[in-house]
């Protein structure tokens, strides 16, 4: 299965940053977690960039506010999640 998406793994974290940027989802950054745990060396000249729009998103899901009357969901676990990925 990795050796399927090796070839395609640059164009893959170029979709996941442009994603993280447009749409806050928890399940997104799992994702990406897992793919950082799982190609640890062929993302390694991607890592500042990577790491970066990590940290961004993992502001932007820090200073999420809960706001239940409009059913926005807490940051709390995305912004875990962004930590994990950086580690």
């Amino acid at each position: 299965m990795r050796d399927l998406v090796r070839p395609g793994l640059q164009d893959m974290l170029s979709i996941y940053i442009k994603l993280m940027v447009v749409i806050d989802n928890e399940n997104l950054v799992s994702a990406l977690e897992c793919i950082v745990e799982n190609f640890t060396v062929e993302i390694t000249p991607f890592a500042y960039d990577l790491a970066n729009h990590l940290t961004l998103a993992f502001y932007r899901y820090k200073d999420k506010d809960t706001d239940e009357d409009q059913g926005c969901e807490d940051g709390e676990l995305p912004a875990a999640g962004c930590l994990q990925a950086i580690r």
